[in-house]
């Protein structure tokens, strides 16, 4: 019998929004905070779970010039990979920084939440070290209301 285990986790991708409340045609913008953890980050990857009846996804935009964002979209969920592409040499040590802006355009009324997921099929969100080791964050999800 396969007891299964919640994987141990280092750092965290936490998603927060400055409005909660937000119109029909309205667009909502949340961040990405990353924390991670003393580690030296080289790339990152970021699943997230939304609906696309309420939400249409606009755009995710790098919150620093060092990082470049690849936006994924499919069915309910959204890939980020986020990979280091600047040339500056000092370190990328996230302590509960912005990372990541994501702009969705609400479509419909109702309570909603957008999910950062830790994993979902063989993909998984997760931190890329100078070492190329792979650290596993803790998530988080935010609510939403649309008027």
């Amino acid at each position: 019998m396969v007891i299964p285990t919640s994987m141990p986790t280092k750092g965290s991708f936490n998603l927060t929004t400055e409005k909660p409340e937000i119109k029909v045609d309205d667009n909502a913008v949340l961040t990405v905070i990353a924390d991670s953890a003393g580690e030296n980050i080289s790339a990152y990857d970021v699943i997230l779970r939304y609906d696309p009846l309420v939400f249409d996804f606009v755009e995710a935009k790098s919150l620093d010039r060092e990082f470049q964002v690849y936006s994924y979209k499919k069915d309910n969920r959204l890939s980020l990979t986020v990979v280091k592409t600047g040339q500056d040499p000092t370190p990328s040590i996230f302590v509960d920084k912005p990372v990541v802006n994501l702009v969705f355009k609400a479509k419909r009324i109702g309570d909603q939440t957008v999910s950062i997921l830790a994993s979902f099929e063989k993909e998984s969100t997760k931190f890329v070290n100078e070492k190329t080791e792979v650290v596993y964050p803790a998530v988080n999800d935010v609510n939403l209301m649309v008027k």
